[in-house]
């Protein structure tokens, strides 16, 4: 059985299903290198990764330049193999690709180990390979993982930290940790936010025909409590982001109903902007149909599953909301949610009923 008492130590059992993953999922981004025209900012982070801090941009603000200088240190070291084997983007690509998607598995091992499942090898073998499958079709990872971007590495290096945790690895989890956040700071917001509802709903026993119930609540309370500060930051984003057409809809009064909903909309689409989707590609209207899938997936398995997996998908849409909402994410890229749309899924892989662990 797969329980708790192998917490103790790294438990990452090998087999030909995550070979072939790890496999095609490399051979997928080489040829995603040469097929797709790569991001804006993709030199910027090859020069952080063959110079380091040195090739930081600096503002003059010291909490930025402070952010920016830690970005680059991170970014530097985790290159260290690509770059002493002759630094080139590709290369770069193809090691960094290696280790996200060793995080994107320690990032499903970790839910495994907290959602309270008492599961048998071959449940738990057919859930990662679930997993595993899913994954490769979120289109959005193929992107943004096929250039140099921080996104993917900065969740491999989360998902590691949260999986040390719960193997009792304290000092390379708070690491790992330490290094995902210092590569995306708004993974704290995401730890705080899925730590405390994984903690209210075991905690209380909300019960499962309430829990859809307790998540609009929560969402609906937060959006009118916070109307001001989400008002301003929209008015940034707009002004930020005009030309790129990225900016989510603004809101424009405490009871605007009609911009709560586009705000919703967007959210749930993004990351098509509302103005362009007759221009929209056939791969974003991919990523949009697989992001709303998991969504309705996740939202309607809430008064189905165990108190810890309800917890853990109620905090997972808190935080994709949140970031939409208040565009802590700078808005029309989908690879800023990459951490919570992995977590997702590998909460939609889980089998929907199980025995508990604990006595519910």
């Amino acid at each position: 059985m797969y329980t708790s008492s192998k917490f103790g130590k790294w438990h990452f059992a090998p087999s030909l299903a995550i070979f072939l993953f790890m496999l095609f999922g490399t051979v997928l981004i080489i040829t995603a290198f040469f097929a797709f025209s790569r991001a804006y900012d993709h030199s910027y982070f090859l020069d952080l990764a063959n110079q380091g801090v040195p090739a930081a941009t600096l503002s003059g603000i010291d909490f930025y330049d402070l952010k920016a200088q830690a970005i680059a240190a991170v970014f530097y070291i985790l290159a260290t193999p690509s770059r002493i084997l002759g630094g080139s983007d590709l290369g770069h690509i193809v090691w960094l690709r290696v280790l996200s998607l060793v995080g994107v598995l320690m990032g499903f091992e970790w839910v495994l180990q907290v959602a309270g499942m008492k599961l048998d090898s071959k449940a738990v073998k057919r859930a990662r390979n679930r997993f595993l499958l899913l994954f490769l079709l979120y289109p959005g990872q193929i992107a943004w993982s096929s250039s140099l971007l921080r996104d993917a590495p900065a969740c491999a290096l989360l998902f590691a930290g949260l999986y040390g945790w719960s193997c009792k690895q304290r000092f390379v989890s708070l690491v790992c940790m330490f290094g995902g956040i210092a590569l995306r700071p708004e993974f704290l917001v995401v730890i705080v936010i899925v730590s405390s509802s994984f903690y209210f709903v075991t905690k209380f026993r909300i019960e499962a025909h309430r829990r859809k119930y307790w998540l609009l609540g929560l969402l609906i309370f937060v959006s009118l409590a916070a109307f001001e500060h989400r008002s301003a930051v929209s008015a940034f984003s707009q002004l930020a982001f005009e030309e790129a057409g990225a900016a989510y809809p603004t809101v424009g009064h405490l009871l605007d109903i009609p911009g709560y909903l586009l705000v919703f909309i967007q959210g749930a689409i993004d990351p098509i902007p509302l103005a362009d989707l007759g221009s929209a590609t056939p791969f974003f209207v991919l990523e949009c149909a697989f992001y709303i899938w998991l969504l309705i997936i996740g939202y309607r398995r809430l008064p189905k599953v165990n108190f810890q997996i309800a917890g853990l998908i109620i905090g997972t849409l808190i935080s994709m909301w949140i970031f939409a909402y208040f565009e802590i994410y700078v808005s029309g890229f989908a690879r800023h949610r990459m951490v919570l749309t992995v977590m997702l899924i590998a909460l939609v892989a889980l089998p929907v009923r199980a025995t508990e662990i604990s006595k519910n």
